[in-house]
């Protein structure tokens, strides 16, 4: 996405599970739709591999990418009584 205009930029549809896969091509998607590459990128933990992480490092990016789970994804333990 475009921060100054808020417009999505790149967009693709694919059936495959896992999404590391897709961080590199979708940042090639975006250089060749702008003519360069982006200034920064965020993406979520799925993203998040080593080998993406040398090719941002790579190309100079300023990344913003998770790197684990979120807390509040996290089971809460089981409480023996209920709350009042």
């Amino acid at each position: 996405m475009d921060s100054e205009h808020q417009i999505i930029v790149a967009a693709d549809l694919n059936n495959q599970a896992a999404d590391s896969p897709q961080l590199i091509p979708m940042l090639d998607l975006v250089r060749r739709h702008l003519g360069r590459n982006p200034e920064q990128i965020s993406a979520h933990a799925g993203h998040c591999s080593e080998a993406n992480l040398k090719v941002l490092e790579r190309r100079r990016l300023d990344p913003y990418v998770a790197i684990g789970k979120r807390s509040r994804d996290r089971r809460l333990p089981k409480t023996e009584s209920r709350p009042p």
